[in-house]
């Protein structure tokens, strides 16, 4: 785990700060009292001075480390930990572009061919719920609780002889994802609002592979309670998807890089995230698909008087499922956790709905 050494209250960020103590020595002399006395008490003094001296440098020397109670580490850096930074606007948003645009559930039999048919009326409306309970101590903050996200996804898919007059297999894809998340955590609790504006290009170079190209940009307004402030997280990104479809059998791979950065003008407000992801799907039946997947994050960012470093990656690991109740409406459900993070136990169910119409 990554700890601040920089604390703003006012937003709310947690951090270790370091200061300089000077432990006072003082002596007094009553000159009223007898010679024999006061020389008595002066080698008292000269001898506790000598105590003391290598106390009183090292004291001005040492940093002394206080963790501070008060305030949230939701900055889009998560106050250096990467944990943190899991469940801060940044993180919940690049891993919502990764698990709803990049890599999203591969297509049931039923989908795949009802796609071609559906691109004569583009428009394509989603909706998720997803339940996480986490359990993560930060220093002396208390981060157990749960979390709550319900996401609302628009698109208009366009078939590439209609966008430019040419024929060919690709599809273009133009939209939006609007999520909520609301944190209900021991010290505090905190509500996400985002805005997602998304477009994608999706190319089928054979039979059985095809590449999608993807870029976003993002906003998310985080208002936190008792009196920590309130702040602002905006960034962008771009992903690559490769998918080997072979109808029973379907594997695919992705690579995002996502940037987010927000308005607390903290040293570490900001966040550079690489996530490479993997997935393996069966196909049963033609309404009926499981999928496990496995994503490896990243963070490069160079964070600022970090006192104790700590692992800069981990692993998402999950299982997916997912039935076509019609050609144009699929219900996709699943469970994932979290490997490679030290104080860090996240269990995430997630449920959800996708409309074409």
């Amino acid at each position: 785990m990554r700890d601040h050494t920089q604390h703003r209250a006012s937003t709310g960020l947690m951090f270790q700060s370091f200061f300089f103590r000077t432990l006072p020595v003082e002596s007094t002399f009553r000159y009223s009292r007898p010679l024999q006395a006061k020389m008595l008490w002066g080698l008292f003094a000269f001898w506790v001075s000598l105590a003391l001296a290598p106390l009183n440098v090292s004291s001005q020397t040492a940093p002394v480390t206080i963790a501070v109670t008060i305030g949230t580490p939701l900055g889009s850096s998560g106050g250096g930990s990467l944990a943190v930074a899991s469940l801060s606007a940044s993180g919940l948003t690049s891993g919502l572009v990764f698990n709803q645009l990049v890599l999203p559930e591969a297509q049931t039999a039923t989908e795949k061919t009802a796609v071609p048919e559906l691109l004569q009326r583009p428009r394509t409306v989603g909706g998720m719920f997803r339940y996480e309970h986490i359990h993560l101590h930060q220093g002396a903050l208390d981060l157990d609780g749960n979390s709550y996200t319900t996401n609302l996804q628009l698109a208009w898919d366009i078939g590439q002889s209609d966008l430019l007059g040419l024929k060919g297999e690709g599809t273009f894809s133009f939209g939006v994802l609007v999520p909520y998340d609301f944190l209900a955590l021991q010290s505090f609790d905190a509500h996400i609002v985002g805005l997602v504006p998304f477009a994608q290009y999706r190319l089928r170079v054979s039979d059985t592979y095809a590449v999608a190209f993807t870029v976003n940009g993002n906003y998310a307004y985080t208002t936190l309670n008792e009196h920590l402030g309130d702040f602002n997280t905006y960034g962008g990104g771009v992903s690559l998807s490769v998918t080997r479809d072979q109808d029973f059998l379907v594997v695919r791979g992705a690579l995002s890089y996502q940037y987010n950065q927000d308005d607390t003008g903290s040293i570490n407000n900001h966040q550079h995230l690489l996530k490479f992801g993997t997935d393996v799907s069966v196909r049963i039946g033609r309404e009926a698909i499981v999928t496990l997947f496995g994503i490896w994050n990243y963070d490069p960012t160079d964070y600022k008087n970090v006192v104790n470093k700590s692992n800069n990656n981990y692993v998402d690991l999950g299982l997916e499922g997912g039935v076509s109740l019609s050609k144009t409406w699929k219900h996709t459900s699943s469970y994932k956790t979290v490997l490679g993070l030290r104080h860090f136990d996240p269990n995430q169910v997630f449920v959800g709905s996708l409309f074409r119409f």
